[in-house]
């Protein structure tokens, strides 16, 4: 193979390979997470369900700027919210209990995911679990350029179960 041909396989293949890595994350294959996925889901479910995994366990991870470039927030607010994050005596990790998605009617580019969470709050020094409760979130959604965005998070503070 000359040298030519040779560069133009790797730059292929690095190419390929960046472009692999910026998939999401298949999260019907995990164990962990098949049940939330329905042999019913259609594309758009399966993208949205993905996606919602996705910034939990990045969250999770405190990759927080995985987590907030999920939303359609200016540049400058999500790095305010990384700063705070990190910044917080606490620390927040979510399992997810419940997920389902709705597409609006008539529009493939909106819908909603409601999904329930037990969340534990920890001292981040200390380790030590301050509080655990579970609550229900809806994510309204819109695709943009071929992605799904986060446009509104409302929890439901009446619904607060507090464990402990």
């Amino acid at each position: 193979m000359s040298k030519k041909y040779f560069i133009v396989f790797l730059s292929f293949l690095l190419l390929l390979t960046m472009t692999l890595s910026a998939c999401t994350h298949d999260y019907s294959q995990d164990e962990g997470y098949q049940s939330f996925f329905l042999n019913t889901d259609t594309v758009d479910d399966k993208e949205i369900k993905n996606m919602i995994i996705d910034m939990f366990v990045k969250y999770n991870d405190e990759n927080f700027m995985g987590y907030i470039d999920h939303f359609n927030w200016e540049r400058s607010e999500k790095r305010q919210y990384v700063q705070s994050e990190k910044e917080m005596p606490t620390r927040q990790t979510y399992e997810i209990k419940h997920l389902s998605t709705v597409l609006m009617l008539n529009d493939d580019t909106r819908a909603q995911a409601g999904v329930t969470v037990v969340c534990t709050i920890r001292d981040r020094d200390s380790g030590e679990t301050q509080m655990t409760y579970q609550c229900d979130i809806i994510f309204t959604l819109e695709k943009q350029d071929g992605e799904w965005i986060v446009t509104q998070q409302e929890t439901d503070g009446e619904s607060y179960d507090y464990l402990s």
